[in-house]
């Protein structure tokens, strides 16, 4: 058996062929849906950690957790490269041919993202439970693996060639022209790219209002992102359609066309995370044009006994949620928001808005609905989220911020936000001491019985120094929010929104 050789000389050109094949990777990801090896890593990952981890490192890092996962993965693809790179470069010095080891690492490549990336990141053999398919996946992983090893046998050939018969400054000049280059290109994508996936993956900044405080409706600038994947998908609404199956009389399937052409009516409902932390921004307002989802399985015509309407999205994602919930005349699907249609971020061509329970089962991209007798375990439920998912009571304080100053004996408008899903707020009371006393808030009437209310208080610091205020809110059944502190996983978070303040003495 022969010895594994390593060379130094192969280290750069491998590291080069890993970044520019990652690139490509995302390029397809976004092109064609194709299945993301980093994707595939992440969801797998994010499964076998225990939930408790999964939410002490999601409230750490909050919008920054994702980008940091992807980036982990992302070196980690490269710096394999260069590992290879310099095992190809050993074997290329002990004369093997270029030809033959370009076949065996595009063959030891493909095989790899097949047979083991896919089915470990659930995407079947060759990408065949991914919504790419399996011809447009094994296209997908065949250019993939004959790039990379393209990329890294023809680079290594010639640094090698180059270390051998060029004086040191020409063979900067080559190796920069032929390995840089193309680095360089792939380093400013990916950059761009990372920039991207933090600005989605943030959460939003304060409310930009004169008084600091959340509008009845958020603007689509500002509305939260959430989403499991790296890439999302671009849906072309020539391509899409919605198909409804399982236990139904008639199975149907609607183009984008025949959606948007059924009578329609505006919908103004909240949409908040389940990994929303207490005082959190995963949590928003919109308007939505669309129609009641029952509509739609009244078409079908829902056979006896089911318990379960099973959701899949264009990304993979699956959910599911009583037949009594599809019913709700509340729950809609969507296709505009705002008055125009779905951004990509927020599920275009068309998602579902469900009252009272968390936007993990409101499906962006939805693209199948499946009728079933048993109850459906969703993607995140695999993975110990809640599957009953029921908004939790809260309330936030938009203004003042933490650490704002104030000034002592000076009246300030204190306010912000407070949600209880279909149950509505009934009452919101304002502390500036700690909990030890409590006063009433004013709310707002919201624009709709799904929407959040907005509720403020003036209050006046009754003297210098550091104050505690908090919030609580009660419910349109009389139940006032816990202050018992619970972190999102697996039900929510629970907890007074608590804020340091300073009044300082005001000046003559």
């Amino acid at each position: 058996m022969r010895r594994l050789t390593f060379s130094s000389v192969g280290y750069l050109p491998g590291i080069s062929a890993g970044l520019v094949a990652s690139v490509v990777m995302l390029l397809l990801g976004r092109i064609w849906s194709a299945p993301v090896p980093a994707q595939l890593l992440s969801d797998r990952l994010t499964s076998l950690i225990p939930l408790s981890v999964f939410s002490s490192v999601l409230g750490q890092l909050e919008g920054s957790a994702k980008p940091f996962l992807f980036a982990c993965i992302f070196v980690g693809q490269i710096a394999i490269g260069g590992l290879v790179g310099g095992l190809l470069a050993g074997y290329l010095k002990r004369g093997t041919a270029p030809v033959r080891l370009f076949g065996i690492t595009s063959g030891a490549m493909f095989v790899l993202l097949g047979v083991v990336l896919a089915p470990l990141g659930q995407a079947g053999l060759f990408g065949s439970k991914s919504n790419a398919g399996t011809a447009t996946s094994v296209l997908s992983f065949a250019i993939i693996a004959l790039l990379f090893a393209g990329l890294m046998v023809a680079w290594i050939t010639a640094n090698m060639s180059l270390t051998r018969d060029v004086d040191e400054s020409r063979r900067r000049v080559v190796a920069f022209v032929g390995v840089g280059v193309p680095v360089l290109l792939a380093s400013a994508y990916i950059g761009k790219f990372f920039v991207a996936l933090s600005q989605k993956s943030q959460v939003p900044s304060s409310p930009d209002t004169p008084d600091g405080i959340s509008p009845a409706l958020t603007p689509i600038d500002d509305f939260y992102v959430v989403s499991k994947n790296f890439v999302d998908p671009s849906v072309a609404a020539s391509g899409w359609n919605l198909s409804i199956s399982g236990l139904v009389e008639h199975p149907k399937t609607y183009t984008y066309d025949e959606i948007k052409a059924r009578r329609s009516t505006k919908h103004i409902a909240t949409l908040e995370c389940i990994s929303n932390e207490v005082g959190g921004e995963y949590i928003s307002t919109g308007e939505w044009t669309g129609f009641p989802f029952h509509e739609l399985l009244d078409d079908a015509g829902v056979k006896p006994g089911v318990v379960d309407v099973e959701l899949h999205a264009a990304d993979g994602y699956t959910e599911s949620f009583p037949i009594e919930k599809a019913m709700d005349p509340n729950t809609f699907l969507v296709y505009e928001i705002d008055g125009q249609p779905l951004p990509k971020e927020h599920g275009f061509p068309v998602r579902l808005l469900v009252p009272n329970i968390y936007g993990m089962k409101n499906v962006k991209w939805l693209t199948k609905i499946n009728l079933v007798d048993t109850d459906i375990k969703g993607f995140w439920q695999h993975q110990g989220w809640s599957d009953v998912a029921i908004e939790q009571t809260m309330s936030r304080i938009d203004y003042p911020r933490p650490a704002t100053d104030l000034v002592a004996g000076v009246p300030v408008k204190v306010g912000g936000v407070a949600f209880a899903g279909s149950r509505g707020i009934k009452r919101v009371e304002f502390s500036g001491d700690n909990g030890r006393t409590w006063n009433d808030a004013k709310l707002e009437k919201p624009l709709s019985a799904l929407a959040w209310t907005i509720w403020t208080y003036n209050w006046t610091p009754p003297n210098e120094g550091r104050f505690s205020i908090m919030v609580r809110a009660t419910d349109g059944t009389g139940e006032t929010q816990t202050n018992q502190e619970n972190p999102p996983a697996p039900d929510g978070a629970t907890g007074y929104h608590t804020v340091q303040v300073h009044a300082a003495k005001a000046t003559a």
